[in-house]
């Protein structure tokens, strides 16, 4: 790690790399792409699904929300989901020897390797792996990032109306849906680390029906991580690499939706037991989603949806000789109902219940089922208040039940500023191993008692158009954390509580439709009960900013910068020592530009090409050992990297 490099301010960097795009010729006519987008861009942006499960403006949403738009994607490049997700405010992706890259951490919440904080859902609709709750690698590394239109993220409670894991935020994935009668786009990528990617995606409209889907396969080393010393004290190559294939489509007719999802892939690990040489983790996961919405009133509308989900985990914990493998295979169950309307133009009104039942044939087979209740209502006082209130009544079948509620003031100032004052709690049921799991060395507890959280938000904000700009202090009180009590053996119990407080600040300007700038920033700190500070794997603080540029003859290019604090928790007794976990600068570069368009040669236009340069500095990023605290850090991120794509559009 350059050290010197790791202690510049990082606003002085923004400062310069800024520069670099201010000296690029300027664009003339925009292109009608570029309009296209913009015009998307606005929509997106404004309007969200995500808090109160409807189609609301941002400003009005009982939540505090980011949006990613489809172009923010095009313009600043990305080699999957997780280097998208990183760039949002107060998140970062992180994950363990056994686990790397698995955990989506938000506002400083991070007790576990396994991502269990943060609800992902697909088009609304929630993805949870039911036995370790939950592995989600697969969708961080393959998921097929050009089905993405837009991705909602709630920084805070969702519980009051998604349940168990939407704890410290939820994460929404919104896919495209078909515009012309038949789309196929294809996109063949190769770079650094042996990395070779194939997206394919399309669709059709016709007749009443809309499907859009495509696949992604992708095969990479990952980075080079040579010498790397694990908790036994053998040194030896830290493999970071994958394989393996995701699909998604997502379908609908009239008032029906079909949304299918389907990945099988290998990525590289270092067992439960931190010990080189590295192995696999074969995961198979498939997931299939059915929604029926019907009109009841010309102001109430209902919707059923009932989904499947069947997930396989085959991983090896323990080193040789005996090589012990863990094999894992659950199907969940979820049927859900809400009921939507208004009784008055001052009144809306959200009724909904679900069930669900999981079946595992673990290391310790178990079945489990859950029933909840919720409501939520949103009482319009004037043109500029808005009171909020919600609850949930969630019954496991045991641990005992409890209740999640949700209130809010939501104040308009003008057209454009505003502020929300929020109160919202969140909870997590502890997962199937939590529960069920016995063996010689650790035993687990079915009348295990559910995590949970209480937030206190208040932002003001600002939002006009494009730009927009928001500042919110919170402050979290997370009890009974599901834990593991040493001795022999080892016992899951609840113990334990903490605190957060925090201040995020972000901001949107787009001065002219060719340019936009993009910032956030955010400082989080934690206790526990005895008052011992910083006691999570979360740096406290991060800064995140980027400009990006469109040209004429469909080119664009974007600077993005991150920089990530060092880890407020260090393995400060740790046996055994690779690179420090520092704070670390990362730099990416993106190019897009339209062959045809480009050499002004029309049977051209449907060819396109992207250059993402990942890393820059080529700094060595390692992170904490989360999982295995004899060793200080693993390795975090690839050194310098660059990939090339080609994306041919057929007629």
């Amino acid at each position: 790690m350059d050290d010197g490099l790791a202690t510049h301010r990082p606003i002085s960097t923004v400062y310069l790399l800024c520069g670099l795009l201010m000296w690029l010729p300027a664009p003339s006519i925009a292109s009608p792409e570029l309009g296209r987008l913009l015009e998307l861009d606005l929509e997106q942006l404004l309007t969200i699904k995500v808090v109160s499960k409807r189609d609301e403006n941002i400003s009005q949403a009982p939540g505090i929300v980011s949006v990613i738009t489809e172009s923010d994607i095009r313009r600043f490049g990305y080699r999957n989901l997780r280097d998208i997700l990183n760039r949002q405010t107060s998140l970062q992706i992180v994950g363990s020897n056994l686990f790397p890259h698995n955990k989506a951490t938000i506002r400083g919440v991070t007790t576990s390797h396994v991502d269990n904080n943060v609800l992902i859902q697909l088009n609304g609709r929630p993805i949870r792996e039911p036995v370790v709750s939950s592995m989600n690698h697969d969708l961080y590394d393959f998921f097929p990032v050009t089905l993405i239109k837009k991705i909602e993220i709630i920084r805070g409670p969702g519980s009051v109306l998604y349940g168990t894991n939407a704890f410290s935020g939820v994460i929404n994935i919104i896919t495209r849906e078909a515009i012309s009668e038949t789309e196929l786009q294809l996109a063949v990528t190769g770079g650094s680390f042996d990395t070779q990617k194939l997206d394919v995606s399309g669709g059709v409209n016709q007749g009443g029906f809309n499907v859009y889907g495509g696949i992604r396969s992708s095969r990479t080393k990952g980075g080079d991580f040579d010498p790397v010393t694990d908790e036994l004290g053998t040194q030896g190559r830290f493999e970071a690499g994958h394989e393996g294939e995701q699909a998604l489509v997502r379908m609908s007719h009239n008032n029906l939706t079909l949304t299918a999802l389907y990945s099988d892939t290998e990525t590289d690990n270092a067992r439960s037991v931190f010990a080189l040489p590295s192995t696999t983790h074969q995961y198979r996961r498939s997931y299939l989603d059915l929604g029926y919405q019907t009109d009841i009133t010309t102001h109430w509308y209902a919707n059923f949806n009932l989904s499947y989900q069947d997930y396989k985990s085959d991983l090896i914990i323990l080193p040789p000789p005996l090589n012990t493998r863990a094999l894992n295979r659950a199907q969940h169950w979820l049927g859900e109902f809400t009921l939507q309307g208004t009784l008055s133009h001052w009144i809306n009104v959200l009724l909904g219940g679900n069930h669900q039942q999981t079946e595992a044939d673990a290391s310790t087979p178990f079945s489990a089922e859950n029933s909840s209740l919720y409501t939520q209502w949103q009482f319009k006082l004037s043109s500029h208040n808005q009171v909020i209130a919600g609850l949930q009544y969630n019954a496991p079948d045991s641990g005992g039940s409890h209740t999640s509620p949700r209130l809010g003031f939501i104040h308009q100032f003008n057209a454009n500023w505003g502020s929300k004052l929020l109160f919202s709690s969140a909870f997590r049921e502890p997962s199937g191993l939590d529960r069920y799991f016995e063996s010689p060395v650790v035993v687990g507890d079915k009348n295990l008692k559910p995590e949970t959280i209480d937030t206190w938000d208040a932002q003001l904000f600002y939002f006009s158009g494009a730009d927009s700009f928001t500042i919110t202090v919170f402050h979290s009180k997370q009890k009974d954390i599901i834990t593991r009590q040493p001795g022999t053996p080892v016992r899951i119990i609840n113990g334990g509580e903490l605190r957060y407080r925090g201040i995020e600040v972000e901001g949107r300007y787009a001065p002219a439709a060719d340019w936009l700038f993009t910032a956030n920033t955010s400082y989080q700190t934690n206790a526990d009960a005895d008052n011992n500070n910083d006691v999570t794997y979360s740096p406290d603080w991060m800064l995140k900013a980027g400009i990006a540029h469109d040209f004429t003859a469909g080119a664009s290019a974007g600077l993005f910068y991150h920089y990530f604090a060092a880890a407020t928790l260090q393995n400060e007794e740790a046996l055994y020592y690779n690179e420090n976990p520092s704070g670390y600068h990362l730099l990416t570069l993106n190019f897009n530009a339209n062959v045809g368009r480009w050499l002004l040669k029309p049977g051209l236009e449907h060819l396109s090409l992207s250059l993402y340069l990942d890393n820059l500095l080529d700094q060595e990023i390692y992170f904490p050992s989360m999982n295995r605290p004899a060793v200080n850090s693993i390795p975090h991120h690839a050194g310098r990297g660059a990939y090339l794509s080609l994306h041919i559009e057929l007629p």
